[in-house]
């Protein structure tokens, strides 16, 4: 397999020099334009027809969620940008109407922030996820044909042997539906 020698430079991806250098501590949400043109530039200057976006705060949260799908389809269908995307998200970013946005433009692959399969787990985590969140994201996903990957917490300094032993029997049954990656 060829690999290319990009500039690691577009905003939308974690491993930019750009973003490490002025963004060590923070997320910025850059606009759809400069995302776009990033891509665009990508396709034509390399050639490069599958992006990962690697970053959760591509979407946003909330209903910025639908409204930032819906101008990412859009700018990509008004350049004709014929691309293959992957993307990071948090479980309760994934939408029928989210996805239903975005396959048709080429979502193909959605690594998901599980974080845990224990309800106190994810109370203490503060990130407005559940666990039935987790298992109805999967469930849009699948159906739509795009290969899902979670992302889960096994322990936190916090957790109890209840907490741990509800996280792993909730894992494993998400385990027979997608890939699970423990952080």
């Amino acid at each position: 397999m060829k690999t290319l020698d990009i500039p690691k430079m577009c905003h939308f991806c974690r491993y930019s020099k750009f973003y490490h250098q002025f963004y060590t501590y923070i997320y910025k949400q850059y606009s759809m334009q400069e995302i776009v043109g990033e891509i665009k530039k990508l396709v034509v200057d390399y050639n490069v027809h599958f992006i990962r976006f690697l970053d959760s705060n591509l979407l946003g949260s909330g209903k910025l969620i639908h409204k930032r799908a819906y101008e990412l389809a859009n700018a990509l269908k008004e350049n004709n940008l014929h691309i293959i995307f992957a993307m990071h998200c948090r479980s309760d970013s994934v939408t029928k109407e989210v996805i239903n946005i975005l396959a048709p433009v080429g979502l193909k692959y959605v690594s998901m922030g599980i974080e845990s399969m224990s309800i106190k787990q994810l109370e203490r985590f503060g990130k407005q996820e559940t666990v039935n969140t987790h298992w109805e994201a999967v469930k849009i996903l699948k159906e739509k044909g795009v290969f899902v990957q979670g992302y889960g917490i096994l322990a936190d300094p916090l957790i109890t042997r209840d907490e741990l032993l509800e996280n792993l029997i909730g894992l494993y049954k998400l385990s027979q539906e997608i890939l699970i990656v423990l952080n």
